[in-house]
């Protein structure tokens, strides 16, 4: 992990953060500061994780996430749980290509995903402007993510294949290099940003349990509304729901498949809690109530 890290004063002068709102520079800073984060500005964690330790309800979290989210100064990915800071790199140039070395210790630690590749890319492109030394640590230390297609099969296998009695159909090869599975299977593998809105959805509900069918049910809701809606409405649930049995808050794969985030909102109902100013005002009303 990257024990030391610069931040250059400027970044108050800077037109994007100074854009962002209290809890939008805070969960920069954060992401900034956090002592998992790698010497390539890049770390596994998630939102809801982040919300536990700095000590905020996880839509607080989201918000201030998505608001650098929005101006490029974070990127996620939901499913692989990886966070990078796109820019992180730019300020804490290497002073050695064994330096470089290390950023290649450090990535190889992190999940894969397309945002890993990406991640990839930029540090390629930023250590292009070095020196010959610095380019030639970097292709010791860092292996090109390539992508893995289906072989083309050789003529002699073609023939074969023409020859197979069509009253049998195969076990095919996918795109993915996974037998038995048809190519129809493939849109249903999860996009990141299909993933990301999973995970706000996820933080954002009061009650988190059966994950995997939570997740289906999310990747049906949205082909019927928008995710920011259905995050939305998990929102107003969880307020609806606060203070009271989480054994009695629906599994959200049936809030989902009920398409419960388009039910009208609730009237909350007033709480007292233990606010000892509160429970005396409760207690008057009661003895008037009682009076009357």
């Amino acid at each position: 992990m990257a024990k030391f890290r610069k931040i250059d004063t400027r970044i108050w002068t800077d037109s994007k953060f100074r854009d962002l709102s209290d809890d939008g520079k805070f969960v920069f800073f954060a992401l900034l500061t956090h002592p998992n984060l790698t010497s390539v500005g890049a770390m596994r964690g998630t939102l809801g994780g982040l919300a536990e330790e700095i000590g905020w309800l996880p839509e607080r979290l989201r918000k201030g996430f998505q608001e650098a989210s929005s101006k490029g100064m974070v990127k996620h990915d939901g499913r692989a749980h990886l966070i990078v800071l796109p820019r992180f790199i730019r300020y804490n140039s290497p002073e050695s290509p064994n330096v470089i070395r290390g950023w290649g210790q450090a990535y190889e630690q992190l999940p894969e995903c397309p945002l890993k590749d990406e991640l990839f890319h930029m540090i390629k492109e930023y250590t292009e402007a070095y020196t010959e030394g610095f380019r030639k640590a970097f292709a010791e230390a860092f292996r090109q993510p390539c992508p893995n297609p289906e072989p083309e099969p050789e003529p002699e296998q073609e023939q074969e294949r023409d020859k197979e009695d069509i009253s049998v159909k195969p076990i095919s090869e996918n795109s993915t290099g996974q037998f038995g599975l048809e190519p129809t299977t493939l849109p249903e593998r999860i996009k990141p940003q299909d993933s990301d809105d999973f995970e706000m959805f996820w933080m954002a509900y009061p009650r988190r349990v059966a994950k995997g069918n939570a997740r289906k049910a999310f990747r049906i809701a949205v082909k019927n509304a928008v995710p920011s809606v259905i995050i939305a409405g998990a929102e107003r649930f969880a307020r609806e729901r606060r203070g009271q049995d989480p054994k009695f808050t629906p599994h959200p794969a049936s809030w989902l498949n009920a398409g419960r985030w388009a039910d009208d909102p609730q009237a909350l109902p007033p709480t007292v809690g233990t606010n000892p100013m509160m429970r005396a005002i409760a207690k008057i009303l009661e003895k008037k109530d009682d009076e009357e």
